[in-house]
């Protein structure tokens, strides 16, 4: 890691070392621009350190899936493009109903999705028990389609860090930012931290769940709420179960992964704020989770709770996320806040480079333009 002076200065500077920004910042410098990137902690270690690294197809925004199946051929190729095992598989994955209404719910959606190019299978409970003995009897219906996939935030993490840093990226940590300013000759920006200053060209914000207190800085709000996530993971057992499993009412993400510990999420919230920088496990609602769990895969019972962690996630509106130029603010850009930020990581950090880059990119993106929320 590098450490930032009062005299530093680079083309762009990324604020932000998660999953999207440092990828941003390796598709810009494997282009030939001179990138920092600055975080308020260590790298990696919010968000996209601390999911269930879940790729799934099945459970993401109709409007999303476009990008979504677009990123899962990124993941295919992400060991070439890192030079490193990303611990990706794709065994598939279960998109479950758990009441007659869910079944509704999942054949109206599973339509939806097939015309805008997700392959699934749908099982009624005869079907179940054939392919996917292991879903329990609660289950009163599923999809399974090969789009779903998952990778190792573990592994995941230290590759995009070091292919970053391989490509000339200059990676700060422990650096909030406090201020954000013009250049004087009105060309590019000056980036306070508690103890340093940095002259770029441009500006890439990419802080997730703090974006919007980076972009109040810059002179534009930005609504954005908070989600803490919990994850459970259980003690390794011998294999049982294939693929990834999710609920139809995203309250469920579920997978056993190679050391046969499993991996029990679905967006149930923890205790905390942003302000006081505290994530804690509500117990209440992670055993909510871990019965809902049990329920769909009964196998899960039996197994001992190795332990839980839980991480902010920030939200927009929508649920789609910010991505494009902040509007009022030349050469400063932003690229945050999807739900399904990790899978979507590899697609949106490409799409903005190729915007700042290029002027503009393959995919549709005008959807994800932050002046849709933005004020002055």
């Amino acid at each position: 890691m590098s450490e930032l002076a009062v005299t530093d200065s680079c083309d762009t500077l990324v604020i932000g070392a998660g999953a999207l920004g440092l990828m941003t910042a390796l598709r810009l410098a494997r282009r030939g621009v001179d990138v920092i990137v600055a975080d308020r902690g260590m790298p990696m270690s919010e968000a996209s350190g601390v999911n269930a690294g879940s790729l799934a197809a099945q459970n993401k925004l109709l409007s999303l899936i476009p990008h979504t199946l677009a990123a899962l051929e990124l993941w295919r190729g992400m060991e070439s493009f890192l030079g490193a095992d990303v611990g990706f598989s794709n065994p598939g994955g279960y998109r479950v109903a758990t009441s007659e209404s869910d079944r509704e719910v999942l054949k109206r959606s599973s339509d939806e999705q097939q015309e805008a190019g997700v392959t699934s299978d749908w099982l009624d409970p005869a079907q179940i028990a054939s392919r996917a003995p292991f879903l329990g009897s609660a289950v009163t219906a599923a999809t399974f389609s090969l789009n779903d996939c998952f990778a190792s935030p573990l592994l995941f993490a230290p590759a995009l860090i070091d292919a970053a840093k391989a490509a000339g990226v200059r990676i700060a940590h422990s650096q909030s930012v406090t201020a954000i300013e013009r250049n004087t000759d009105g060309a590019g920006y000056r980036v306070r931290t508690a103890s340093a200053s940095v002259r770029c060209a441009r500006l890439v914000v990419a802080a997730g769940a703090w974006s919007s207190w980076v972009t109040r800085l810059a002179g534009v709000s930005l609504p954005l709420m908070q989600d803490i996530n919990m994850i459970s993971v259980s003690a390794p057992a011998a294999p049982f179960m294939q693929g990834v499993v999710t609920h139809v009412r995203g309250i469920l993400t579920l997978k056993q992964v190679a050391n046969g510990t499993c991996l029990i999420g679905g967006g149930w919230q923890g205790a905390g704020d942003l302000g006081s920088d505290r994530k804690d496990i509500d117990y209440e609602s992670a055993l909510h989770n871990i019965r809902l769990a049990i329920s769909v895969i009964p196998k899960i019972k039996s197994l001992m709770l190795a332990r839980q962690w839980s991480g902010f996630e920030g939200v927009t509106p929508d649920s789609c996320p910010y991505l494009g130029a902040l509007p009022g603010l030349p050469d400063a850009f932003i690229v945050a806040c999807a739900r399904g930020g990790w899978t979507l990581s590899p697609i949106l950090a490409l799409m903005l480079s190729e915007l700042m880059l290029d002027g503009d990119t393959a995919l549709a993106h005008s959807l994800f333009d932050p002046a849709r929320f933005a004020h002055a």
